[in-house]
This record gives structure tokens, sequence and C-alpha cells, in this order.
């Protein structure tokens, strides 16, 4: 089994890692991280040159591409910037134009049916706009969304001190791990 988690937060030991961390006490298989501060690319820049599924531009996204078609599960993990994903984490998604492109204009489906989680950090419950952006990406990457895990005052409440987060967390990495 193979998991991605697809990490929008440029903290290294902010609260939407730690719920990152809950949600993997439990993990099995081979676990594999794509850090959107720390990576090499960028947004899509309309070449219109990415047919067959293919991006043509050369970066850090040509590995993302490959673990998005051998993973088993999609673990899409951001804190909450004025209500939506963090920017390098839209940028992600940008680029999953090629991904679209043939999903929904060309061919069928790319790649087996995964199994998503999505995490989400921030200060007030105002997420609308990240959990529609976040669902977007796991239509276009063919993953069922298994549920979501929130910690949603963290202005005030640290994610450490969130039990409902962390028990969220427990609750679906027994799902997605079956342990």
């Amino acid at each position: 089994m193979k998991t991605l988690i697809i990490n929008g937060s440029a903290q290294k030991d902010g609260d939407t890692l730690f719920l990152i961390n809950c949600f993997l006490k439990d993990a099995t298989g081979e676990v594999v991280f794509f850090n959107c501060f720390f990576e090499n690319y960028g947004a899509c820049i309309a070449c219109k040159k990415c047919g067959g599924g293919v991006c043509k531009k050369s970066d850090d996204m040509q590995k993302l591409y490959k673990k998005l078609e051998t993973c088993d599960n999609v673990i899409i993990a951001s804190p909450v910037y004025f209500g939506n994903l963090t920017p390098p984490l839209l940028s992600v998604l940008s680029r999953l134009q090629c991904y679209y492109k043939n999903n929904y204009k060309t061919q069928p489906k790319i790649g087996k049916e995964k199994k998503g989680i999505l995490i989400l950090t921030a200060g007030n419950n105002k997420i609308m706009y990240a959990k529609k952006y976040a669902g977007l990406m796991f239509k276009i990457l063919n993953a069922k969304i298994i549920g979501t895990i929130d910690s949603l005052a963290t202005d005030t409440t640290p994610a450490n001190s969130d039990k409902i987060a962390k028990a969220k967390a427990h609750k679906f990495s027994k799902e997605i791990f079956k342990t």
C-alpha cells in the first residue's frame, strides 16, 4: 500500500503536520511526502501542451505525477488561508490540468481509484473554498473522499489540544490502513 501526503503547509512543526502525524500513527506500507512549499515547481502556465495526461513542464511536479499514478491513498493537508488552500497547494491543483483534460475531455479517468483524506487547520470554520478545491483535486485524481480531519480554532487552541481532531485522525487512519 502506498500513501501520498500532499502537504500545503510551510510550518515544519505546525498544526497541519501535527494532524498528519496523528493520522500516520497507524500507517502501514510506504508513505511519501510532497511538501508544496519546499519543492521546485510552479503553477500552470497555460501552454496548452498537456496532451495525453502529461505536463510538458520539467520540474518537481514530474515526481508528483509518478507518485499520484501509483499510490493507493492521497492525503491533502493544508492550513486555510482566507478560506482556501494555501497558494502553493493551489499551484499543484493548477498543474493537474493535464489530468483534468484527460479525465473530462478526451479519455476515461487515469489510474485506479484511490482513497482520500482531507486535513485542514484554520483559525475559524470558514473553510468552504478549501473544501471545494480539495474536492476538485480528489475528483481529478480519482480519489474517493473517506473523510475530513479538521481543527478549526487554531488561533486560540492548537491542534495538539483538539481532542475531536485527534479522534478523527485515529478513526480515519484505522479505516484507511485497516488496523
